[in-house]
């Protein structure tokens, strides 16, 4: 499964610049937000023990704080650059 993953294009995108401490375009950052919140809320409402929707909802705010505060933010100048040496 793991080598599977590491051949998708996903990965070779998004993970493999995180991995090298590279960073994430802005539109990088968007895009996988988005669709993480999109199965977040659908967990959200899906399952009906409110803890469990309430850790959801506390874990969605963290992975945005995550991706705006830790995660650096390349300008598209300094993307044409990191795509260079990947």
């Amino acid at each position: 499964m793991e080598n599977w993953f590491k051949g998708t294009s996903f990965y070779e995108k998004y993970v493999e610049r995180f991995r090298q401490k590279k960073g994430m375009t802005r539109k990088e950052k968007i895009r996988i937000n988005l669709i993480a919140d999109a199965f977040i809320l659908f967990s959200v409402f899906y399952v009906d023990i409110l803890l469990v929707k309430i850790l959801l909802v506390i874990l969605a705010l963290y992975k945005h704080y995550y991706f705006i505060k830790k995660i650096k933010t390349l300008k598209p100048k300094q993307e044409e650059i990191a795509k260079d040496f990947i």
